[in-house]
């Protein structure tokens, strides 16, 4: 039977916590520059764990890389439980630095805006998630492209994706593009006696995968057409200089 090698898996676990760990610390600290250190966070988790496992550190991420053909679909439930943990032990880190003060002030878990948390603002909620996972998701496969020439910024330009989507939906969704970011801070919530939000947890279900399938099928196609026009012959081949005549 095919398993994962478990240093790989706590690879996985480690990014993951390093990821929530320091973006859920930063969130309670660090104010409107938070979508920076969790993109921060996430460059440095792939400069860790990456050479190990990938530094998938999301679940959506490798549900894209699966579905794109570069991962394999037995690993996908092991790496998501790993991916599952580390955010539990990131967000459980956070608590026991911030304690019960950290718990009450949110613990930098992603709750949705009260202005968006019924009727059709919530599927607004729902595109913003789909949308922010799709740019992480989609930057994740171009950069990591076997086929890719040249020096690849892959860790910081993974990182700015995430920054970006996070600021440009942060205040709708708290950014999440991530369902272990979110579901580890929440349980620990639950556990520590801060407020969790469960009724909306399917939103950063839900949106991420939309986003991550998107992302993939998407550079999938794109990357046929392209492979397609670079195979196809020229259109008008060059023909052959006409013969001189001489004068005997």
């Amino acid at each position: 039977m095919n398993t994962v090698p478990i240093r790989r898996l706590i690879a996985e676990v480690l990014g993951t916590t390093i990821l929530v760990g320091i973006g859920c610390a930063g969130a309670l600290s660090a104010g409107g520059l938070t979508p920076l250190v969790f993109g921060l966070a996430l460059a440095i988790a792939v400069l860790v764990v990456g050479p190990v496992s990938g530094a998938h550190v999301n679940p959506t991420v490798t549900l894209a890389l699966a579905l794109r053909g570069r991962f394999p679909w037995r690993e996908v439930p092991a790496y998501v439980v790993a991916q599952l943990i580390g955010g539990f032990i990131g967000a459980l880190l956070v608590f026991l630095a911030y304690g019960h003060t950290g718990a009450l002030a949110g613990l930098g878990a992603t709750h949705i805006n009260q202005a968006a948390s019924s009727g059709t603002h919530l599927v607004g909620a729902l595109i913003a998630e789909a949308i922010g996972t799709f740019l992480l998701c989609y930057t994740v496969i171009a950069l990591t492209d076997p086929e890719r020439t040249g020096v690849v910024p892959v860790a910081f330009g993974i990182g700015f994706s995430l920054a970006a989507g996070a600021f440009a939906f942060g205040a709708l969704t708290g950014g999440s593009f991530n369902f272990a970011r979110t579901f580890g801070p929440e349980l620990v919530l639950a556990i520590g006696g801060g407020k969790p939000e469960w009724g909306h947890l399917w939103v950063y279900l839900v949106g991420p995968v939309i986003g991550s399938a998107i992302a993939a099928y998407l550079n999938t196609w794109l990357s046929a057409h392209a492979a397609a026009a670079k195979a196809a012959p020229a259109s008008t081949p060059a023909t052959s200089a006409p013969r001189q005549k001489t004068d005997a």
